[in-house]
């Protein structure tokens, strides 16, 4: 098993990982609007959209 990067803190193993760097630029009144519509209709796909910095 490959060895992953961790701190330990108090008996607890925190797992080193890290989310990619996000741009910060403007998005539109629909992409605002889908956006609101999956995270409160498409819970699954808005956290996979999120967590894959996309």
């Amino acid at each position: 098993m490959k060895d992953i990067p961790h701190t330990k803190r108090s008996g607890i193993r925190y797992l080193g990982l890290e989310l990619p760097e996000q741009t910060n630029y403007p998005h539109g009144k629909y992409a605002n609007l889908r956006l609101a519509f999956m995270k409160k209709h498409r819970r699954e796909s808005y956290t996979t959209l999120l967590t894959d910095g996309r």
